[in-house]
């Protein structure tokens, strides 16, 4: 019974599972890093060729900034495409001279029987509307009175000579575009009478007759400086005092006026002052 007791041995069975789930949990560990660490150098290698390709297409695309397809060969540049442009009707410059004062009395009316100085015949540009005068007072394109007195508008519209009256004519040929030209009256800044004591008389001059225009009335009355509509363009500003339209495809079309100022016969405050007035025409094609 003894023996028994001593010789008897205990068995002891160990379970090897939980050894092989933590080789397996290791290796899986292992697999893990080692695709990361594939996945890390393949994304970096990614990463650094795509650059260099990138840079290299780029290098190659013509529309990238930098980019020429022949990277030797210096850059073109296409010519813009030129486009025509029909000139503006301009003015013709005119001179200007110191005004030639008039006398101080009015002179006794008498029917106009002098015709305009013809004016050199233009050149024969289409669509240009030029503006010629007679200087033969002395005072360039424009007129002056000094220490005149007040006259009445049936006086006044009949005064002749050069010294009363400013003789010019418009010409001008036109091609496909009606020309419409404004008749611009500009005052002197040295004028010291008042724009309303100033008579502004204008007439269109065919022969030995004359032709009132409608424009330089009001109410059957001559106008005064002042009471012509505003015009301002550009370098050119004063009063328009008459406006018209030359059809297209007119050839040769001259236009002769005769402009006439006096004080008039309602001025107050008009002892020794002075006015000058300048013309000028500005046309556009309509």
């Amino acid at each position: 019974m003894d023996d028994n007791k001593y010789n008897s041995q205990e068995v002891v069975y160990v379970n090897n599972d939980s050894y092989d789930d933590d080789s397996k949990e290791k290796r899986r560990r292992r697999i893990l890093i080692i695709l990361f660490l594939l996945f890390l150098i393949l994304f970096l290698f990614l990463i650094i060729f795509g650059v260099k390709t990138g840079d290299l297409v780029n290098k190659n695309n013509p529309y990238h900034p930098g980019g020429n397809l022949n990277p030797t060969a210096s850059p073109t540049i296409s010519p813009m495409p030129t486009e025509t442009i029909t000139p503006s009707p301009t003015i013709s410059p005119t001179p200007t001279e110191t005004t030639t004062p008039s006398p101080t009395v009015s002179p006794t009316p008498t029917k106009p029987t002098q015709t305009p100085t013809p004016s050199p015949s233009p050149s024969p540009d289409d669509n240009l509307v030029k503006f010629y005068y007679s200087d033969t007072a002395g005072v360039g394109n424009g007129i002056s009175i000094v220490n005149a007195v007040p006259t009445d508008d049936t006086v006044g519209k009949l005064l002749i000579g050069d010294r009363y009256y400013f003789d010019f004519n418009v010409s001008a040929t036109t091609n496909k575009r009606p020309i419409t030209y404004t008749i611009i009256a500009t005052k002197d800044n040295g004028s010291t009478l008042s724009d309303s004591n100033l008579k502004v008389y204008l007439t269109k001059v065919s022969g030995a007759n004359e032709i009132p225009l409608d424009s330089t009335f009001i109410d059957d009355k001559v106008k005064t400086y002042n009471q012509y509509s505003n015009f301002r363009y550009d370098y050119i500003s004063g009063k328009a005092l008459h406006k018209e339209t030359i059809l297209q495809n007119t050839k040769n079309y001259k236009e002769f006026y005769r402009l006439r100022i006096w004080v008039s016969d309602n001025a107050v405050n008009w002892e020794n002052k002075d006015y000058s007035l300048k013309i000028n025409v500005y046309a556009v094609e309509s």
